[in-house]
Formats: structure tokens, C-alpha cells, sequence
């Protein structure tokens, strides 16, 4: 296990593998090679954005890393100085007048500046008497890559330009330097600042050889180049998603009658659907070598970390199938809205065995949810042609027995054995997709995988509302794990896999698999020891600092809305 530091801009003073919180805490092997660091005062205040050391960057000089980075978000790439966006950007920098050009806080308050809340109003707080301008915004294309390295040019301007600061940063020799996030109310977590440990790295190389303290003011001209390869680099990936061969199908006309009276219903999906998985596999980016690693644990299959549900071929799947399914819909529904209903994807290994789960209904519970709306659950199976069917035990009609239980809403052993009688198994062929009211009585029966047999499970809700069921533009944004449709966060482990010994051994050796980003120390209190496992709820990978995968469009985004049916 590597040495571990966390700081942020309210630190303690204290020594070095001293300072630990809830649920984390920081580690070093060896005390002695970090007699230097244990020298200096404050010095994990000095790795925040918001200490204040100024620098020259861009032609201009910085109070902090924070007055940079809030100053990039209206950076006009082409410097056109007539912006309003050009003109609110240079108000960040210390040559500006303005009352948040030296107090990090005021500029992070700034930073806001262009933000629309649910109501409309555009964000125009006054900040000392100066009122934010209201024609300014956030370029889209911020979090995007942008925001990262304007982090990395503006650490590596702060420190090469101070001895005191590099010095201090050196001597956290080959540490993880992770940045303690908190939030009132809410459960501080731990980010590793990848950005801050490679610009230790640059130093490290390359001071004894170039002057980085005058390398490091890099001018505007400079600026644009780095920001514009950002940007070549999205459109290049962008332009492969275009490339992608989307052939839709038409618009079909499946007959739902047999859905509405039995409440299930297994149809052929989009012509050769399986084939939409390409990389998919193999660009897991959350573990060390997606390729080779197990990127779940238990036999059900379903996965939980961020990008199985915003990788672009993911995405095509769930726009085809909008598209092919939206005459059947409409036909059905009419003047009704349908919601395409964010799920997870779910491979179960060969030798594998899921676990059984009695008779129960799901049942979806929120407050957008109306009392006329219908949630249709269902997955379609992306195995290959010749493959073994998938199965799905249910009794055809119960759907119309409402239930007044919310989540997993189990029978009793009496109707568990009156269900067992009347009980039907549907088989979804590959390339197939089942669709099945919420409400209807099913069970997962206990199956060993013979192949490695993949779906992704899709589901529907229609609605008279216009409200999503969950407000994803979060999500979608920060490609976050999503919130399933019955109001669940997916998990990358359950309870079981902590609680019990041997489980927790697996799960401690599995974690390695890995990447540092998305693993935490997590105490054992009847130990008294923290175990670094991964996250059982996934940070977003806008949050990890890893590069993100392209946004969404804005159909993407729509067909995860309530639309109508006309």
C-alpha cells in the first residue's frame, strides 16, 4: 500500500500520517523520510486551491489556483476581447480591481456567475457591493477536459514560482495526495489530485535541467494551444461516436395488447443489436486493466461503477431502442408521455450462479411518481445469435393486483405457494428484449452460468407527467452513478462482502483490481482497522479527475425525460 496524505484549505497542523477523520485515515510505512515535511508548518494547507500564493500565468498574475481556475470557465478560446465572457475573465486576476481578485472564497463565488437555477433566475449575486453580470456563461465545454488542465497549468505555475511551495511539495516524495471534499450535511470523501502528483513528478525531473519557474508563466499564446488540444482531442472522439455505424430501424408496430393484459411480453429488439458492443469491455477506465479484470463481484452481474452506464455504446443501445419502440408506444400510450428509464448493464460470468430471490413485486416509490403512471421493467438480452435463451419467471396477470408496498415487496408463504401453481417462465432469445409491468409477481430462480451471458436492462414509464421520475442532469453532467428506477444507488458490493470474514478477504483482494481513484479506507470498528477496498458507491469520473466520456446530446438527455407520445 502506498503512503497517503489528505488535505484541504482548513487542515490541522499535524505531523505527517497524523491526521485521519471518518472512514479514513492517512498512512505512511516509513516516518523518517518525511522528516523534512514534518518540519514545515501548515504545510498540507499549502496543496488547496484556495492558499494563496501568487503566480503569473496567461499573461496575467493569480492570487490563487482557485482565481485560474473559476477565470478558465469564461476564457474565450479565441481571446476575443470584446466577450463579455473575455472581459468577466480578466476580472479573476490580481491586475483586476474587482473585490474577488485576491479572497479565493469571493472568486468561487464568482465562479457562479451564468448558472440558472430550477425557477430561471440567472445567478447575480452581489459580492461586496459588485453585482455579477448576467450575460455571462459557463463554457460548455468546461468540464470536459478544460477543467482539469487549467488545474494543471495553474499548480504548476504556483509551484515552480515558489521555492518555499515546491520545496514543500517535494517532500512528500511518491505519497497519494488526496483532497478531503466537504459538504455540509453530507459525508466527507476522499479525491485523489492526480493533476497536483504530476506536476511533483515534472518537478522532480526536470528542475535540475530547465528554469520552470520562467518555463512555467506561460503566455496566452501558450494558453490557447494547450486548452485548443483539449478540445481537438473531444471533437476527434466525438466525430469517432458519429462514425459509429448507426443504421436505426425503423419505426416497427409491435401489438402491446398482449403486454396490457398480461402484463409481460418478450419481441425481437433493433436488427443485430448486440453487435452496438464493441469496446465497451475493455474501456471499463475505473479498474487498472479492464480488459483482464472482473468488474463485479457476486453472480447476479449488474454493474455499478460510472462508466458502464455513459459509455458511448451504452448510450446507442438505449437510443435505438427509443427509436424503435416509439410508433409501438405511441400507438398504445396515445397522448400519453414515455420515459426511457436509466438501468444497469449485468454480465454474468460463466461459472457464476446467481442467487435465488422469492416471489415479490418492484415497486418504484419518489415523488414525481404519479398514481396513473405505469413502470414497465424489462432488459434486452445481448448474447450471440445461437446462444441459450435468458429466462424470466413470472404469473401473466398479477400486474393488476396493486400493491401498496413500496421497493421489494415480498408475498406471503401463502400466495408465494398459490404463485408457484400458476407460475409461467418466458424465454428471451438474444437480440430479444422483455418488457414487464413492475407491479406483476416474478422471482429470480438460481441459475449457474454456463457462457458468459450479458443484457442491459432497460425500462419505461408512462406518465401523464413532465417531471422526470429523478432529476438526472447531475448525473449526466458529472457521468455519475445513476439512481435505478426503483430509487436504489447501485452498488459495487453488498453488505454481506463486509460483514463476513471471508467475503471481506475477497473483497479486499479484489479491490486491487482497482484504480486508486475509486478506492477508500473503510474502517472495520469491531477492529478498530480501516481496509483500503473500493468504494461501495462509486465517485463520479468528473469527480475522480479522470477524463470524462463525450456529453450527452441533447436527444441522449431528452429520451431520459418524460416525452410525448405523439
Amino acid at each position: 500500500m502506498k503512503d497517503k496524505f489528505v488535505f484541504y484549505s482548513k487542515s490541522p497542523n499535524k505531523k505527517p500520517g497524523e491526521y485521519k477523520g471518518t472512514g479514513w485515515s492517512e498512512s505512511v510505512t516509513n516516518i523518517d523520510q518525511y522528516s523534512e515535511l514534518a518540519k514545515i508548518d501548515d504545510w498540507r494547507k499549502m496543496f488547496s486551491n484556495f492558499y494563496e500564493s501568487p503566480f503569473t500565468l496567461d499573461d496575467r498574475e493569480w492570487n490563487s489556483v482557485e482565481h485560474f481556475f473559476h477565470a478558465v470557465k469564461f476564457r474565450d478560446i479565441k481571446n476575443n476581447k470584446n466577450n463579455p465572457n473575455y472581459k468577466f475573465y480578466q476580472t479573476f486576476s490580481l491586475n483586476s480591481k474587482k473585490p474577488w481578485n485576491k479572497d479565493p472564497a469571493l472568486a468561487k463565488m464568482a465562479g457562479k456567475a451564468g448558472r440558472v437555477n430550477a425557477s430561471g433566475k440567472i445567478y447575480d449575486k452581489k459580492i461586496e457591493g459588485e453585482k455579477i453580470p448576467k450575460d455571462v456563461y459557463i463554457r460548455s465545454d468546461f468540464y470536459n477536459g478544460i477543467d482539469n488542465e487549467a488545474m494543471k497549468l495553474a499548480f504548476f505555475a504556483k509551484f515552480t514560482q515558489n521555492e518555499e511551495l515546491k520545496k514543500t511539495l517535494l517532500a512528500t516524495k511518491d505519497a497519494e495526495l488526496y483532497h478531503l471534499v466537504t459538504q455540509r450535511g453530507k459525508e466527507s470523501k476522499l479525491e485523489l489530485w492526480k493533476h497536483l502528483m504530476v506536476v511533483r513528478s515534472c518537478i522532480r525531473k526536470f528542475d535540475n535541467i530547465y528554469d520552470l519557474a520562467e518555463i512555467s508563466k506561460f503566455s496566452s499564446e501558450i494558453v490557447d494551444k494547450v486548452l485548443n488540444k483539449v478540445l481537438d482531442k473531444n471533437n476527434k472522439i466525438k466525430q469517432k461516436i458519429e462514425n459509429l455505424n448507426i443504421s436505426y430501424d425503423k419505426n416497427i408496430n409491435i401489438d402491446f395488447s398482449e403486454l396490457l393484459k398480461n402484463g409481460v411480453m418478450v419481441f425481437p429488439g433493433p436488427k443485430d443489436i448486440q453487435k452496438e458492443i464493441r469496446n465497451f469491455n475493455d474501456e471499463q477506465i475505473e479498474f487498472v486493466n479492464p480488459s483482464e479484470e472482473v468488474t463485479i463481484m457476486g453472480g447476479f452481474g449488474a454493474y455499478g461503477n460510472p462508466t458502464s452506464f455513459h459509455h458511448p455504446e451504452i448510450r446507442n443501445i438505449r437510443r435505438k431502442i427509443h427509436y424503435y419502440l416509439w410508433n409501438s408506444l405511441k400507438n398504445t400510450f396515445k397522448n400519453k408521455r414515455a420515459e426511457l428509464l436509466f438501468d444497469r448493464f449485468s454480465k454474468r460470468r460463466k461459472g457464476t450462479s446467481t442467487s435465488a430471490e422469492s416471489w415479490h413485486r418492484d415497486i418504484t416509490n419518489c415523488d414525481n411518481l404519479l398514481e396513473t403512471d405505469i413502470i414497465y421493467g424489462g432488459w434486452v438480452n445481448l448474447d450471440p445469435y445461437g446462444s441459450e435463451p435468458q429466462g424470466f419467471s413470472c404469473v401473466p396477470g398479477t400486474q393488476i393486483d396493486k400493491s401498496k408496498k413500496t421497493g421489494f415487496a415480498k408475498f406471503t408463504d401463502k400466495e408465494m405457494e398459490e404463485l408457484n401453481k400458476k407460475k409461467k417462465i418466458f424465454k428471451i432469445p438474444p437480440g430479444h428484449i422483455i418488457m414487464f409491468n413492475q407491479n406483476i409477481a416474478h422471482e429470480v430462480l438460481p441459475k449457474k452460468a454456463t457462457f458468459d451471458s450479458c443484457r442491459l436492462y432497460v425500462g419505461w414509464r408512462i406518465t401523464d407527467g413532465k417531471l422526470p421520475l429523478y432529476d438526472n442532469s447531475k448525473v449526466i453532467q458529472d457521468q455519475a452513478i445513476i439512481r435505478l428506477p426503483g430509487g436504489m444507488h447501485p452498488q459495487m458490493y453488498s453488505a454481506n462482502h463486509w460483514m463476513f470474514p471471508k467475503l471481506r478477504e475477497g473483497l479486499i483482494e479484489w479491490s486491487k483490481k482497482v484504480r486508486p481513484e475509486f478506492r477508500e479506507e473503510r474502517l472495520l470498528k469491531s477492529k478498530d482497522e480501516y481496509y483500503d477496498v473500493v468504494q461501495q458507491y462509486m465517485t463520479s469520473l468528473r469527480e475522480s479527475g479522470l477524463e470524462i466520456w463525450p456529453e450527452y446530446t441533447e436527444y441522449d438527455k431528452k429520451i431520459l425525460t418524460p416525452l410525448l407520445l405523439c
